[in-house]
């Protein structure tokens, strides 16, 4: 979807690409979608701030957020746009609508934990999924892939802890996000901390 939108969207700047990153003090990584523009403004940002803490003069970090804010609203625009006139653009918008619509279904009705067969829900090339109504105790669980990602349709997730074998380490939510773990952190448990009856999935990826 994106590869379309960047063909015909008419302005390099609204071109959205897709990396994997690190936070801060993690080796962790998560796929993270930004346009041009936006990546633009993160790194003056960035440099606004820490211009303030040596003492230098120059916009505040909260102009170039507010000018994040103001480019984001003509990206949408322009998406709005170029989705009615671009027929491509527009069937490559279903199929992600589709896809997140059978995502949603997998969500379960009763309170308990459930592996997922894969005839029926495995999508994407995940290996395994699992469909979980969280309790009032955190949900613990043996990642045996790599890479994992966690869909909830109506929030409610607060946080999640990965456990290794040399390492553990605290992570904050961000949905429509894919996690790689480093093949050196040896065998993992995931634990999600969530608001009790929240419905979310784990898919597992190689």
């Amino acid at each position: 979807m994106f590869a379309r939108w960047n063909e015909v969207n008419g302005d390099d700047k609204f071109d959205i690409h897709c990396k994997s990153e690190a936070s801060i003090g993690s080796r962790i990584k998560r796929e993270r979608c930004v346009s041009n523009i936006w990546a633009e403004l993160d790194e003056k940002f960035a440099q606004a701030y820490l211009g303030g803490l040596r003492g230098e003069t120059g916009a505040p970090p909260g102009f170039w957020l507010g000018q994040q804010s103001y480019w984001a609203s003509k990206l949408r625009e322009q998406w709005y746009r170029v989705g009615n006139e671009d027929a491509g653009l527009r069937e490559t918008m279903r199929r992600f609508g589709q896809a997140q619509e059978a995502l949603d279904r997998l969500a379960p009705s009763r309170r308990s934990v459930s592996s997922v067969a894969p005839s029926e829900a495995l999508v994407g090339g995940a290996k395994r999924a699992f469909n979980v109504t969280a309790g009032r105790t955190p949900w613990k669980h043996k990642l045996e892939n790599r890479s994992f990602v966690l869909t909830t349709p109506a929030g409610g997730i607060q946080g999640f802890t990965v456990t290794c074998q040399s390492v553990t380490e605290q992570l904050e939510y961000q949905p429509n996000s894919e996690w790689t773990i480093p093949d050196d952190y040896g065998t993992c448990r995931l634990q999600v901390n969530a608001t009790p009856s929240t419905v979310f999935t784990l898919y597992e990826f190689e």
